[in-house]
């Protein structure tokens, strides 16, 4: 998608905290809840906060593809257009409008696409995994194959508890995503539209 703006107002960056004081939600979620009046939530209550330690394939640059991993049991793409921002720089941490960007559900990341990752993404991943709550659909899988000796129904997999779950580590979380047991679903990120509005007030 072709982004027509000035050079230094395109490639403006802002720490996290800036976007989460001006428009609210979290500075750390992914998917920060908007809240405060309706306008502001009707406009605003679709921000994909992107980092290369989980997304080594997130837009960089206005406009361009890219790929969104997604470690949790849910319909994002159902959720319509996701304004994306992404983290160009660590340290300091700086921020970068991408687009607007519509999401595709793609193939699973197989388990060669995984053990091509970086060591730092996957360690990153098999730790979120092994205790975010949003990990909590790979540790049942994992879990029911501990328990059953075999890969288990999706009925099995739904029947464990919260208290079996979190007893999965890193380590194994880890092992299941190299033996292909569990995979991480990939969602292309296609840009769609500009707003060039938004860029302009940050």
């Amino acid at each position: 998608f072709s982004v027509n703006l000035e050079d230094d107002i395109l490639h403006t960056v802002v720490p996290r905290k800036f976007i989460s004081n001006t428009y609210g939600g979290s500075t750390q979620t992914t998917l920060p809840t908007i809240g405060g009046d309706h306008e502001m939530r009707d406009r605003f209550n679709n921000f994909m906060c992107l980092t290369k330690d989980f997304q080594p394939c997130a837009p960089l640059m206005p406009g361009r593809v890219g790929i969104w991993l997604n470690g949790s049991n849910n319909d994002i793409h159902r959720r319509g257009t996701m304004r994306v921002i992404s983290r160009v720089t660590k340290n300091p941490s700086r921020w970068v409008y991408q687009g607007q960007y519509r999401l595709y559900l793609s193939k699973p990341l197989t388990k060669d696409e995984w053990t091509m990752q970086s060591v730092a993404v996957r360690n990153t991943w098999a730790k979120a995994l092994s205790t975010k709550p949003w990990g909590c659909y790979i540790r049942k899988g994992i879990y029911a194959q501990k328990l059953l000796s075999r890969k288990p129904t999706n009925g099995e997999v739904g029947s464990i508890t919260p208290e079996q779950d979190m007893t999965i580590t890193a380590e194994e979380v880890a092992l299941a995503l190299t033996r292909g047991d569990e995979s991480i679903t990939v969602f292309l990120m296609k840009c769609i539209g500009y707003d060039e509005g938004f860029q302009r007030d940050i």
